[in-house]
C-alpha cells in the first residue's frame, strides 16, 4: 500500500499535522526512513514469536544495524514463510526510554518536580487500523505509563528492553508489569493511535471465528531536532529535497514524503522489511539485504 500515491496523500495531509501537534511546541518532526509497516490478519489464532535472540537483533537493526539471522528450516514454515498473516503477540518495546522521551528541562523551572512525567516525546508510533480493530479480530494491547515501572528507566538494563520473555514457544510467557495495568484497543477504521517509542505493546491474534481479520498501518516519526540530517550526504543543499540515493537512509521530511517516486517508496519499503526479517525469514530473493 504504501507504493499508492493515495496512501502517502493521506499521510502528509492528514496524518502528519496530526502528529506535529503530539510533538508539541511548534516542533517539526520527520518520518523513520526504515517505516513503512502494513499488516493484514489471518483468521487462525496465531501469533509470531521471535527466536532466541531474534528480538534483539531487531531492535539492534532498528537502530540502524542491518543485521540478518540464519533462514529456519522449511518444517518450521508455514507456507514457505513464517508468521505472514499473524500478529506479533510478544509485549515489547520498540525503543529505549533514553531514545524516545526529552528529557524536562528544568533550568530556571523551581516549579518542575523531579518526578515530573510530562517529558515530551522523541520518537512516537502512529498505528492505523484499515478496518475495525476490534477485540475479536486482532486489535493491539498496551501498557500505559502509569502502570509500567521501567518506562522512563535509561540505564539500558535487560528489564527495560525485555518486558516479557518467552518460556514456552508460543504457549507461555514471564512478563515484568502488572496485568491490571494492560489496555486493549479497539478502534473504528481510520482511527490515528499513537505512543511513545517505549510504551509496551503487542498485537492480539485474530480469532478464527472472525470474519474480517484486522488490516493497519504503522509510521514511525522522530522530533526533528532529534535526528541528524547531516549524516547522510545528498545532492542537494536543503533538507526539504528529495535525496538523490535511497540507499543512504535519513529522516523523511513533509516535503520529501509529498515527492517520494516510485524508487524512494520501494527503498522505503524494502528497509521496514528487512526489520521484519529477523522473524518472518522472507527470502533473500525477496528482500536482499542492503
Amino acid at each position: 500500500c504504501f507504493m499508492s500515491d493515495m496512501v502517502w496523500e493521506f499521510v502528509t495531509r492528514q496524518v502528519w499535522p496530526v502528529v506535529s501537534d503530539l510533538f508539541g511546541d511548534d516542533c517539526d518532526c520527520v518520518l523513520d526512513p526504515s517505516s513503512a509497516f502494513a499488516w493484514s490478519l489471518k483468521a487462525n489464532g496465531k501469533s509470531t514469536f521471535p527466536r532466541n535472540g531474534e528480538f534483539r537483533s531487531w531492535q539492534n537493526a532498528v537502530s540502524g544495524i542491518n543485521s540478518t539471522v540464519p533462514k529456519e528450516r522449511a518444517a518450521e514454515t508455514e507456507n514457505g514463510y513464517r508468521g505472514f498473516g499473524s500478529s506479533f503477540g510478544l509485549p515489547h518495546r520498540d525503543f529505549s526510554a533514553s531514545d524516545s522521551i526529552v528529557a524536562v528541562d528544568r533550568v530556571g523551572k523551581e516549579d518542575i518536580e523531579e518526578t515530573d512525567t510530562n517529558d515530551d516525546p522523541a520518537i512516537l508510533t502512529v498505528w492505523i487500523p484499515i478496518n475495525d480493530a476490534t477485540l475479536d479480530n486482532g486489535c493491539m494491547y498496551v501498557v500505559p505509563r502509569e502502570f509500567d515501572a521501567d518506562f522512563s528507566r535509561t540505564d539500558d538494563e535487560h528489564c527495560h528492553m525485555n518486558p516479557a520473555t518467552e518460556v514456552q514457544r508460543g504457549v507461555s510467557s514471564k512478563i515484568h508489569f502488572p496485568l491490571h495495568g494492560v489496555r486493549a484497543l479497539p478502534a473504528p477504521a481510520g482511527s490515528l493511535i499513537s505512543w511513545y517509542g517505549n510504551t509496551i505493546h503487542w498485537g492480539s491474534s485474530c480469532s478464527r471465528h472472525s470474519k474480517t481479520p484486522r488490516k493497519s498501518i504503522a509510521l514511525t516519526f522522530r522530533r526533528a531536532k532529534r535526528t541528524n540530517q547531516s549524516t547522510t550526504p545528498t545532492r542537494r543543499s536543503s533538507v526539504d529535497e528529495v535525496p538523490v540515493s535511497a540507499l543512504a537512509p535519513a529522516p523523511i521530511t513533509i516535503a520529501q514524503a509529498c515527492a517520494l517516486t516510485p524508487e524512494l517508496r520501494l527503498a522505503l519499503i524494502s528497509r521496514s522489511l528487512l526489520l521484519y526479517n529477523q522473524w518472518h525469514a522472507l527470502a533473500d530473493d525477496a528482500v536482499p539485504p542492503l
